[in-house]
């Protein structure tokens, strides 16, 4: 017998910052400059926001907000479609967190989608490059790390340049801080092949664009020709050239695999939900205020590209409540057999970790997959700060053990998914520019069920007892960083 979903809670907090920042040398500058500006900035406060779910889908006349390859899809298929999923799933977890979202004017569902998960960097190149090399009229490219990538004898900088060469408009969005030690030579090798470059959120305060140090753009989207397109947490850097399976075979060290090793996940997306992305682009090309429209003229119509439900979330740090973090608060609060999470940072606020609490207490299995180390300490010990509380409440957590950890991933009552940008930190959820793709899908959760137990074969789990016979160092490193988080 299913439990019923508690009542949706209200939402207070406060904005806070941390940045996903890669490799010591840029994370310590990102640190310093971001202090700089609080220093002469007041903090940003986000507003209060309440749940507004009263009915449940099976009980509601209104239906959820449906979008095919054809465009807005009318109120009987949308009833048709929301009784369905008010029924998809042995849990209600959809009956009620979808009534949430649609209360609260989330985006829409997306019908007429195919989705591939790809596992690292090595897997998600060959796609993309794949995807680049047969390109007829455009690509663009939005990345908060852009460096140069490598598969195989591939390299991006190559592969963007002949794309030009044969007449496709390429479009690349990168983040100034993201890419902060990014080559020279390569940046400008790719703008002396006609490369649309832009740079989000420029350092120099003589800049027109610049508009201070904490709002970044931390999303992860390419699409190519409006018909593929590729979302989640995976940057353009030598960071990914190795597997996480072979660095470990190779018994790199953990700083071999900060460099160039890391664990991560993305997704190969065909359908409507590519033009959500596509208009996403086009959207941030403007705020960034990028020289040229993005060229051909946005066309909505979208190809069908299979029958896989998803939503494309995401988040502005101009938002008046942040999307990505309602929703990850609204099916936590709603799940009723099990939370997975991989999460690369986590350095959550209070009314997320006692959301993951409840969700423990009454009776959720929640299973979260942290990193056993990083490329910020800071973050790292302030996140492990709240390891107490969690594994009082019954959480179970794991720490990744064979590689560097960089996936953000849930999976809930084996029905719902998210792959994405986002961290479960501050500065995801306030300051940065943010995507998580959603997929409602049976075979979709169990694809991410088998992935998420072989990270779990890899990790260790923290017990309750060991965890309270930590020696006094880590105690300490974790006192001394826990006031910072906000400011992480």
């Amino acid at each position: 017998m299913t439990r019923r979903a508690p009542p949706l809670e209200v939402i207070s907090r406060h904005s806070t910052t941390r940045q996903s920042v890669h490799r010591p040398n840029r994370r310590w500058a990102v640190l310093l400059l971001t202090l700089c500006t609080v220093l002469l900035a007041a903090c940003q406060v986000m507003p209060e926001v309440q749940f507004a779910r009263s009915v449940p889908l099976s009980r509601s006349a209104t239906p959820v907000d449906l979008v095919s390859p054809d465009g807005r899809v009318g109120r009987a298929a949308s009833l048709r479609t929301t009784r369905q999923l008010a029924t998809t799933g042995d849990t209600t977890l959809l009956d009620y967190h979808l009534a949430a979202m649609r209360d609260l004017g989330g985006p829409p569902l997306l019908t007429g989608n195919g989705v591939q998960l790809l596992v690292d960097g090595p897997q998600t190149y060959r796609a993309m490059f794949q995807a680049i090399e047969s390109a007829r009229e455009y690509i663009l490219v939005e990345s908060f790390i852009f460096e140069e990538a490598i598969e195989g004898d591939r390299r991006l900088s190559e592969l963007l340049g002949r794309a030009t060469e044969r007449g496709v408009k390429v479009y690349v969005l990168y983040d100034a801080i993201g890419s902060l030690t990014t080559d020279a030579d390569f940046l400008g090798g790719l703008e002396q092949h006609q490369v649309a470059m832009c740079a989000f959120n420029p350092l120099n305060p003589l800049d027109d664009r610049f508009s201070g140090l904490n709002q970044r753009d931390h999303r992860k989207i390419v699409v190519v020709d409006g018909e593929i397109a590729f979302a989640g947490g995976i940057n353009f850097s030598h960071a990914y050239r190795i597997a996480s399976k072979q660095a470990k075979s190779r018994g790199f060290s953990k700083q071999k695999a900060i460099d160039e090793g890391w664990r991560d996940t993305h997704l190969s997306l065909r359908g409507t939900s590519v033009k959500q992305l596509e208009k996403l682009f086009r959207e941030m090309w403007r705020t960034a205020e990028c020289t040229g429209d993005v060229q051909p003229a946005f066309v909505e119509q979208a190809r069908s590209g299979g029958n896989t439900l998803m939503q494309i979330v995401a988040s502005t740090p101009g938002d008046e409540f942040n999307e990505v973090y309602v929703t990850m608060l609204s099916v936590i609060t709603y799940a009723q057999k099990s939370i997975d999470i991989t999460m690369a940072y986590f350095v959550p606020d209070d009314t997320l970790e006692q959301a993951l609490r409840d969700a423990a207490k009454r009776g959720v299995r929640v299973r979260m997959i942290l990193p056993s180390y990083s490329d910020f300490s800071g973050v790292f010990y302030a996140g492990r700060a709240h390891y107490d509380e969690l594994l009082e409440s019954g959480v179970e957590l794991y720490e990744l053990r064979s590689a560097f950890l960089h996936s953000k991933s849930i999976v809930v009552d084996g029905v719902w998914s998210s792959i994405g940008s986002t961290n479960f930190d501050w500065r995801s959820f306030v300051h940065n520019y943010e995507i998580s793709v959603c997929v409602i899908d049976e075979g979709f959760a169990q694809r991410m069920d088998e992935m998420f137990a072989a990270d779990l074969a890899e990790s260790k789990q923290i017990t309750l007892a060991a965890w309270k016979d930590r020696g006094f160092k880590e105690r300490f490193k974790e006192l001394m960083w826990l006031p910072l988080q906000y400011w992480l």
